[in-house]
C-alpha cells in the first residue's frame, strides 16, 4: 500500500510543478497585459488548480 501512495503522491507532486509552470509561463506572456474578466479567470483556474492537486496531496499524505 505504501508504494502505491508513494507513486500517487509523486505524481501528484509531478502534476502541481507542471500546473505551476504553466501558470508562471501565462503569467509572463499576458503581464503587461490589461486586466480582464478572460484572464482574471484563467489565473483562477490555475490557482484551483493547484488548490485541488494540494488538497489531494494532504489526503493521499493522511490516509491509511
Amino acid at each position: 500500500m505504501e508504494i502505491l501512495k508513494s507513486i500517487r503522491l509523486r505524481q501528484l507532486r509531478k502534476e502541481r510543478e507542471e500546473i505551476k509552470a504553466n501558470r508562471k509561463a501565462w503569467i509572463n506572456l499576458h503581464k503587461h497585459s490589461d486586466l480582464d474578466a478572460s484572464l482574471s479567470r484563467t489565473f483562477l483556474a490555475y490557482q484551483n488548480a493547484i488548490n485541488r492537486i494540494n488538497a489531494s496531496i494532504r489526503k493521499v499524505k493522511n490516509a491509511n
